[in-house]
């Protein structure tokens, strides 16, 4: 079988793959809007109950001690304590965005009038 001959068939796949889809959707569509009001609602009640999301961490003792355990776990993963103790000392933090010398400044407590 040459390389064309595979994508081809590729390609005629997938597009009878695509109109088999859209023509069972409309199949279903129409199953749903003219079946009896009972039976839509008993299955759309059952693709809604199978749709519903899971949490991710659950606790056999409920919500409150799955939250507990997990605010116990960040507490210790961000504590610090994985930091090593030998650490570059953290830059000084400037005045502000430039440099002054306070003998310089014309400006001092006893020139600003107190209203």
């Amino acid at each position: 079988m040459r390389w064309d001959t595979f994508t081809a068939a590729c390609r005629r796949f997938k597009l009878a793959l695509q109109r088999r889809r859209r023509a069972t959707w409309k199949q279903f569509c129409q199953k749903l809007s003219s079946g009896p009001l009972h039976e839509t609602t008993s299955i759309i009640r059952k693709i809604r109950r199978n749709r519903t999301s899971t949490p991710q961490f659950a606790h056999p003792e409920g919500t409150s001690a799955a939250a507990q355990v997990m605010a116990d776990h960040f507490r210790q993963v961000f504590s610090g304590s994985f930091l090593p103790q030998n650490r570059y000392p953290a830059p000084p933090i400037p005045d502000g965005p430039h440099p002054t010398d306070s003998s310089s400044c014309p400006i001092d407590i006893e020139t600003v009038p107190e209203d």
